[in-house]
């Protein structure tokens, strides 16, 4: 999804950098708006998967001290599913 996203950002750029030397300010301003937006969408899923991994490895360190083995069923992330391809 992010690569989607950093694509968009590529375009969005691309079109400013042409309505700019059109002269076209309005569709300067709403290519960069849309830029800036893809971005943060991208930073976005970046620290939504980081703390959905701090989140496991927590979990993981308590059910160790507790004793059991961790359980990754039902995670809706793919560090999840490779977490339990691994056990």
């Amino acid at each position: 999804m992010q690569n989607v996203f950093k694509a968009a950002v590529v375009v969005f750029v691309a079109a400013a950098a042409v309505f700019f030397i059109l002269g076209n300010n309005d569709g300067v301003f709403i290519s960069v708006v849309l830029a800036c937006l893809s971005f943060f969408l991208i930073v976005r899923f970046q620290v939504k998967g980081r703390l959905a991994e701090r989140e496991k490895e927590r979990e993981a360190e308590l059910l160790a001290e507790a004793g059991t083995a961790p359980d990754f069923t039902g995670l809706e992330t793919e560090e999840g599913e490779k977490l339990e391809r691994e056990l």
